[in-house]
């Protein structure tokens, strides 16, 4: 291998370091970690749920889509996004989760209802990323 090989498969590897090692005096507990301190407002909280909702698997279904149905499906998906924009920004479906103050969704369904419903929907969720990632 040539030296820009070995550059770009080690520079971005030591800025991740050098960002993990700066970042880590702003992290104090397991809150600051999971829940970025409970400071992050509305648009940042929407920011992050649009790009936890881009992952691969998810891209490789709109290409399939795409390929499978035309651009017709777009109009549809057009039509989502201010919908999409107008609950996250209210706090629609959310409000409980936020006044809880869980962290995950799974304590939130702990707290709320029982712990029995916490296990199946853990054991259903597993069960369903098995299968949309075997695909």
């Amino acid at each position: 291998m040539h030296t820009i090989d070995w550059l770009i498969a080690i520079v971005p590897v030591v800025i991740i370091l050098f960002i993990a090692v700066y970042s880590k005096k702003y992290v104090r507990g397991v809150v600051d970690y999971l829940a970025a301190g409970r400071v992050a407002g509305r648009y940042v909280l929407c920011a992050g749920d649009l790009t936890s909702a881009l992952s691969v698997i998810t891209l490789v279904a709109l290409v399939e889509s795409k390929y499978q149905v035309g651009y017709a499906l777009t109009f549809w998906e057009y039509l989502m996004v201010p919908i999409g924009i107008i609950m996250g920004l209210t706090g629609f479906c959310v409000y409980r989760f936020r006044e809880t103050r869980a962290l995950s969704i799974g304590q939130f369904l702990e707290m709320r209802y029982s712990r029995s419903l916490r296990i199946v929907a853990a054991t259903v969720r597993t069960i369903s990323e098995m299968v949309t990632n075997a695909i």
